[in-house]
């Protein structure tokens, strides 16, 4: 792990490399970041245009500086998120591959809806920290007037954190959300 100062310079110096006259280079910036992450990718203006202000505007001011790059280096570097599975996941959220029934897909839609809804940090996994708003949400939604306890969380945690990193990627999830499906006989096919 880099300590907060380090990563403050790598953001500056990443923005730096990006931008010209105020404007960063998005697609440039993908591209090579793809390419750092053995990915030969070439983005759609849309994913630029998404990427830009789901990602790099850390703040959501609609404005990308170099404080919305260094507050990415603090995050990424100094949480130790890792990056290759996200990019991963972000890949398949745009594009997933339909290997599963019409009403599993549809199961998982559902899912990969309430995953990101949940991920208030656009990190792209829940946190521990991110549970107990996904767990008063759902007690709501089940009509249960129950209050989240800390075994509920942990509970969550281990049913669905399969790796045991501390943290749940949509992969994860979506893991649990088959086996659960199989367990009460749905077809996956």
């Amino acid at each position: 792990m880099i300590s907060e100062q380090e990563a403050r310079l790598i953001g500056k110096q990443v923005f730096l490399n990006y931008s010209a006259n105020g404007q960063v280079d998005g697609f440039k910036l993908i591209k090579d970041g793809q390419k750092l992450l053995g990915y030969d990718y070439t983005p759609t203006q849309e994913e630029v245009s998404s990427y830009g202000s789901n990602i790099l505007d850390a703040n959501k001011d609609k404005s990308i500086t170099q404080e919305d790059f260094e507050a990415l280096a603090i995050k990424y570097l100094c949480n130790k998120i890792d990056l290759k599975a996200q990019v991963t996941q972000v890949q398949q959220q745009e594009e997933p591959v339909k290997r599963y029934s019409k009403a599993v897909e549809q199961r998982l839609d559902v899912a990969r809806r309430l995953f990101k809804k949940f991920d208030r940090d656009q990190s792209g996994v829940i946190s521990r920290d991110e549970v107990p708003q996904l767990l008063e949400d759902t007690y709501r939604e089940l009509g249960m007037n129950q209050k989240v306890s800390k075994q509920d969380i942990d509970d969550w945690m281990n049913l669905n954190d399969v790796n045991k990193d501390g943290q749940v990627t949509l992969q994860e999830y979506e893991q649990v959300i088959l086996q659960s499906l199989k367990k009460a006989g749905i077809s996956l096919d």
